[in-house]
């Protein structure tokens, strides 16, 4: 059994097919659904005066590691373990912010990492995600990985829970991406993510966090307090719907119950902007330790997504915003009371399977294409305050409207969604300007952005809005 049958629907761009050990193609996966499985993030540093040449010898070589453990399998030709690997941000750039490898276009998330106020991020050129039934198969890899030339290891373990339950006792990956959309969300997009280049399309972002939870404090809680601070009774059931009621079929927020803080409400918006266009696929695994004679729990966090900026949106713009979902809610009770602690996170690109050597890709030059006849713009949302800095405030709702350069609607109006990105229709390629259209309700009164004139030139643009609010201005502020 190969670790994911390829599907001709990945095989849209020539040789790259979708990141490898990301999500489980398989409905009865028999590694990443396993309640058998353990898990490891290996984190590992390269030596700093590494070349081209040297990088891409050690990409050849590590990728034989690769294969081995994807290749390891029971008697019965039951596949082991599974591997994603991931890039960070510190395998593209230098500490003076300069390019690493000649020729090399880092990827497009990694110019503006998301803020994380929490944790200490963790110093690694690569970070290496493994799931395997056989704790053995992860040391063979570990071992070849620290006979590869690296000046650096650490490691992060977890487990598959099971039955689904976090360390709090709740069900988990309630409402966590569908196997039908999955491929929108996950996986980077030509035309959803124009920002990217071409070596980078079918592969994925990584968000990492080490996530402590304190049992003592939450087991202090009552318990109906404690399903509040969730927004979820321990079976899974959201507190404002009846039993029985299938995640699937939740509806929209329609009181103030579960709490506006809780972590339901935080992370999970319903209604108007959020419609579900803004998610992440969560793949993490707990944790249990002893350090300095204490039993220590958690969750390493691991989330997958076509955009850092769908992250972003869940972390920063809702969970640790005070004024979502309106002001003076207050951050994400879970943080709020110290019932969590962020550790450590990183940042890490998966790039898209190919034939060669994972990585290889990136050193490729780009190949050439023909000039097309239409494009699309991609809008991306920012929010700044009077000085220029960023405003945890709402990108989802705005509309934006093309027109000629003799004021001429060109095409259909189109709307951000909540991590700020917007897609026109094809229009065909000339120079444009981009209007915003004043806010409609529900949407409450802001300022609108200045037009911004742009050369259409390919088939996707990039266009950047930014928007200067008021202390009062938009749904929620940071």
């Amino acid at each position: 059994m190969t670790e994911q049958d390829p599907n001709p629907a990945d095989l849209t761009r020539g040789a790259l097919r979708h990141a490898r050990g990301v999500v489980p193609f398989q409905p009865d996966d028999p590694v990443m659904k396993s309640p058998y499985a353990h898990g490891a993030f290996v984190f590992a540093a390269l030596p700093a005066e590494w070349d081209t040449a040297a990088v891409t010898t050690w990409l050849t070589t590590i990728d034989t590691a690769r294969q081995a453990l994807r290749a390891a399998c029971t008697p019965k030709v039951v596949r082991l373990a599974t591997i994603a690997v991931g890039f960070g941000p510190s395998f593209f750039y230098r500490p003076d912010a300069t390019v690493r490898f000649a020729g090399v276009t880092p990827p497009a998330g990694f110019a503006q990492l998301p803020p994380m106020p929490h944790g200490a991020a963790v110093p690694a050129d690569v970070c290496f995600y493994i799931v395997a039934t056989a704790e053995a198969e992860i040391a063979k890899f570990v071992n070849a990985l620290d006979a590869s030339g690296v000046t650096g290891l650490a490691m992060e373990q977890g487990y598959k829970s099971w039955p689904d339950t976090e360390a709090f006792g709740y069900r988990d990956g309630v409402r966590n991406i569908s196997v039908s959309s999955r491929n929108d969300f996950v996986f980077i997009d030509a035309d959803r993510n124009a920002e990217e280049p071409d070596w980078t399309h079918h592969g994925t972002y990584l968000a990492y966090m080490r996530i402590v939870q304190n049992l003592a404090a939450f087991q202090a809680i009552p318990t109906a307090e404690q399903d509040q601070v969730i927004g979820r009774d321990r079976t899974g059931r959201r507190l404002d719907l009846p039993e029985g009621t299938k995640v699937k079929d939740e509806p929209f927020f329609a009181t103030d119950d579960p709490r506006l803080d809780s972590h339901v409400r935080k992370v999970g918006p319903r209604g108007f902007e959020h419609r579900d266009e803004t998610q992440i696929f969560r793949r993490g695994l707990p944790f249990l330790e002893v350090r300095d004679g204490q039993v220590v729990q958690g969750l390493q966090f691991a989330s997958f997504q076509a955009s850092l900026d769908q992250f972003d949106a869940v972390f920063n713009r809702w969970m640790l915003n005070p004024d979502f979902p309106r002001p003076g809610t207050g951050v994400d009770a879970l943080l709020a009371r110290g019932l969590i602690t962020i550790e450590k996170w990183g940042f890490y690109f998966v790039p898209p399977d190919t034939d060669g050597p994972i990585g290889i890709g990136m050193f490729e030059a780009a190949k050439e294409t023909r000039k097309p006849k239409t494009g699309r713009v991609a809008v991306r949302k920012e929010l700044v305050d009077a000085n220029g800095h960023r405003v945890n405030g709402d990108l989802g709702g705005f509309t934006f409207q093309i027109s000629d350069l003799h004021g001429n609607p060109v095409g259909e109006p189109f709307t951000s969604n909540s991590h700020g990105h917007a897609l026109s229709g094809e229009i065909p390629l000339g120079d444009y300007q981009l209007t915003e259209l004043p806010p409609q309700p529900p949407q409450p009164p802001m300022p609108a952005a200045a037009p911004v004139p742009f050369t259409l030139h390919s088939a996707q643009e990039v266009v950047k809005v930014r928007n200067q609010l008021t202390p009062a201005a938009g749904p929620y502020n940071g």
